[in-house]
């Protein structure tokens, strides 16, 4: 057959016809769909580097339409296992179960502030992140998928960010910001102050996620309350980003603060509080600081 001589030639064109299948939505021609999913020529892709599956895998996550559908073709013909074989054929039907959800989301539904995110090849990363089951994984599992041969560098930090974002509802079990340690809410700035297309796709894949495995419900519950928190902490997060403090380690040492672990930790406590209570002047802050159980603790 004229189709299988072709796959013979370069098997990498199976990931192809499913790639420009997703990318340009066409439908692939049933008898060459019937040949992709043949032994026969999967076989041919043991020859293939995983560097160069891996790639035509990447060049298909450049818009959430593109991805979903490449992810369903990956699935159904088979070829998930060849590009990633440690992720369980049903894993990897439930991320592109959720890859569909998140390109529905952002085609036809009201998402609430600050959420949203550019459909572009940007969130690469996030979308490649997105495919392990976060509740079953854990960050060498990211870290190994951000270091596989074919991945590039600027997708490794955000590949990471689902991980951190799953390990962060983990730990703080959904509570109000408002709530939390400073530690789990220094975490939480610290996941927000990422880029802000990076930080939307996060919390719209991970929505997904919560909505298949839970709810719908929950999964909305999750985009307004993530909403509602960037909304309170977003003086907070712009001085992150800027990598600016409202106290430093200048003020602390003129109330005798010596540099050094404690003089971090309490820098760390006032970040907080200064993004829990919204108090950006320095001297109010230091009162504030002083006045709480943290510094009582401070030899």
């Amino acid at each position: 057959h004229f189709t299988d001589n072709r796959f013979r030639e370069d098997p990498c064109r199976l990931m192809r016809a499913v790639r420009l299948a997703a990318t340009l939505d066409f439908a692939i021609e049933p008898r060459t769909l019937e040949a992709i999913r043949s032994e026969e020529c999967q076989g041919w892709l043991e020859d293939v580097s995983k560097e160069r599956l891996f790639i035509e895998v990447v060049k298909g996550s450049k818009s959430n339409r593109a991805w979903a559908k490449s992810l369903r073709l990956l699935s159904s013909t088979g070829l998930a296992g060849h590009v990633f074989p440690e992720i369980s054929p049903e894993d990897f039907e439930r991320a592109a179960e959720v890859a569909h959800e998140v390109a529905l989301l952002l085609a036809g539904a009201e998402l609430p502030g600050q959420i949203g995110f550019e459909d572009s090849g940007l969130v690469t990363g996030v979308r490649l992140g997105a495919l392990l089951p976060a509740e079953a994984s854990d960050f060498q599992d990211y870290k190994d998928l951000g270091m596989r041969a074919g991945c590039p560098k600027r997708y490794k930090k955000d590949i990471l960010c689902m991980r951190l974002l799953a390990d962060l509802e983990a730990r703080t079990g959904g509570s109000d910001w408002r709530a939390v340690s400073p530690g789990e809410l220094n975490s939480l700035l610290e996941f927000y102050a990422n880029e802000p297309n990076v930080v939307g796709s996060c919390l719209c894949f991970y929505s997904r996620m919560v909505s298949l495995s839970r709810s719908p419900g929950e999964g909305a519950d999750f985009l307004e309350r993530h909403a509602a928190q960037r909304r309170g902490m977003e003086r907070a997060i712009r001085m992150k980003r800027a990598n600016e403090r409202t106290l430093t380690s200048r003020d602390l040492e003129a109330e005798g603060i010596a540099p050094g672990p404690e003089m971090g930790r309490l820098l760390g406590v006032a970040q907080a509080l200064s993004a829990q209570e919204n108090i950006f002047d320095a001297g109010a802050l230091l009162e504030r600081l002083k006045a709480s159980e943290h510094w009582a603790t401070t030899p």
